[in-house]
């Protein structure tokens, strides 16, 4: 079954990276096929770490954050200054 699974998320994997490609060009860029199965080919090979990524992206898009962590008080000091 992985590689079925592999084969799919190589596939999904590369439609993404064609989608934004084309987003965030401004003139079309041409298909080289090469590019395009070997990006595919890597994504598939490590398709757990596309998954999790995707994982990751969805859940900062669509989950609120979490009020535990303090939100943007991370990297702050609590010294007022040079003394």
């Amino acid at each position: 079954m992985r590689p079925v699974i592999g084969a799919f998320m190589g596939t999904l994997g590369c439609l993404v990276f064609i989608v934004l490609n084309d987003a965030a060009s401004t003139t079309r860029p041409t298909a080289n096929g090469v590019f395009y199965a070997v990006i595919a080919l890597v994504i598939g090979y490590r398709e757990e770490s596309f998954r999790t990524l995707v994982t990751r992206l969805i859940d900062t898009i669509v989950l609120p954050p979490d009020k535990t962590t303090g939100g943007s008080h991370r990297g702050s000091s609590t010294g007022g200054g040079a003394s």
